[in-house]
């Protein structure tokens, strides 16, 4: 098998993967439910991936590519004060379809916050990435970016939080 070629099965597998980890949550992620869910036997899932925290890692690493593209998609272009861009993304993450990618999010979150591996890696690499967007997305100065963008992660993210514990929150409040 070529390297592209196989680097085009990983990627497939790696978008079975996340469709599973986003539907099944990490709680239901074994080597053989993983495998079946990529439609590949368990040794075949280890050939592709090497282990199955990798295998897990691919999943994972999709679907922060999928919630980075439906971000992107559901916000404006153009830099935003703080407030404007905190008012899109609450919109966009407390949206009852994102639910998945949350409850997939605090699931990583919270195994991470018990530092279990790789857990803990995986999810601090994705948060960096969501904290890079969104500096990325602030018209601020240079200066108050890295505070602002952190107050924004952690107000979107504390909202998440709440939404999934019960509370009624209200995306365009």
């Amino acid at each position: 098998m070529t390297s592209s070629k196989a680097d085009r099965r990983r990627s497939d597998l790696a978008d079975r993967l996340a469709d599973h980890l986003l539907h099944q949550g990490l709680a239901a992620s074994s080597l053989r439910p993983l495998a079946k869910s990529a439609g590949l036997s368990d040794r075949m899932l280890i050939y592709y991936f090497g282990s199955r925290n990798a295998a897990i890692e691919a999943g994972l690493a999709r679907v922060a590519e999928r919630m980075t593209a439906i971000l992107d998609q559901q916000t404006s272009t153009a830099k935003r004060p703080p407030e404007a861009l905190l008012a899109q993304i609450r919109s966009v993450v407390l949206d009852p379809q994102l639910q998945p990618f949350m409850a997939l999010w605090l699931e990583l979150v919270a195994r991470a916050a018990r530092r279990q591996a790789p857990y803990d890696a995986i999810s601090a690499f994705i948060a960096a990435g969501f904290l890079d967007w969104t500096k990325a997305q602030l018209d601020s100065s240079e200066h108050e970016r890295d505070r602002t963008a952190l107050r924004v992660l952690a107000e979107t993210e504390g909202l998440v939080l709440l939404q999934a514990a019960g509370l009624p929150i209200n995306p365009r409040d």
